[in-house]
């Protein structure tokens, strides 16, 4: 008789066993599919604040080309100043500040950082828009170094003239 209740009880706590694991693997299945989805979310937010960065930039840069424009301009009309003969020094010099006034263009990369510090760089399935991404990243840390450079270089090229 005891053999008969052990054999109901093994099968019994097999078939329990047999739930919890089910269970486990259904509760398992359930949070992967939800990460994921919550990973779909938040790369598709990337990808729209990457477009806005890159937005944003296309912004500075038309900006940036107006100013230069400008000046250039406006070193032309120094130029033609210098030659004219009476000419007015105050006028001249403040056409010369405000002509070789350097402004350091500044890309927006909150978001490519922002990526790249916390990790989340994973979340961007697409692997040729992410080293797209990463290769603009380097270009752009590079230009920002060398307009940094180009413009320390004006700055102490100024006091080796004295007026």
């Amino acid at each position: 008789m005891e053999k008969n209740k052990t054999g109901k009880y093994f099968k019994y706590a097999i078939g329990e066993i047999i739930l919890v694991v089910i269970g486990i693997l259904i509760a398992l299945q359930i949070n992967n599919w939800n990460e994921n989805r919550k990973n779909k979310i938040t790369e598709a937010e990337y990808y729209c604040r990457i477009l806005d960065d890159f937005e944003l930039n296309v912004r500075l840069i038309n900006e940036n080309y107006e100013l230069i424009t400008n000046r250039i301009k406006l070193n032309k009309e120094l130029i033609k100043d210098l030659n004219n003969i009476p000419n007015d020094k105050s006028t001249i010099l403040n056409k010369f500040v405000v002509a070789l006034r350097q402004d350091v263009f500044v890309p927006s990369t909150i978001t490519f950082e922002d990526l790249t510090s916390s990790g989340q760089l994973k979340l961007l399935t697409d692997i040729k828009l992410k080293n797209r991404l990463i290769k603009h990243s380097t270009f752009l840390n590079n230009t920002i170094n060398l307009l940094k450079e180009n413009r320390n270089e004006i700055i102490e090229r100024y006091s080796d003239y004295e007026l």
